[in-house]
């Protein structure tokens, strides 16, 4: 019984769900350290610069998730 396997569909989709959470929430975090390092650089618009290029990374990786698989 130990080494039965599973073949149930919402299991996979659970997990399916999992790595996505999990991914728009590293893309997010890398949206906001880019956003930050980008004002301490005093780059011109830094911030908004870092919190568009997030949002659009996570939009692209969402996407790709959802409808390219």
């Amino acid at each position: 019984m130990a080494n039965e396997r599973t073949d149930d569909p919402m299991l996979d989709s659970f997990q399916q769900w999992q790595l996505g959470l999990a991914l728009l929430f590293a893309l997010s975090l890398a949206g906001t350290v880019g956003a930050m390092t980008l004002q301490m650089l005093e780059v011109p618009f830094g911030g908004g610069i870092g919190t568009v290029g997030g949002a659009l990374l996570a939009f692209l990786a969402i996407s790709y998730w959802y409808y390219g698989r």
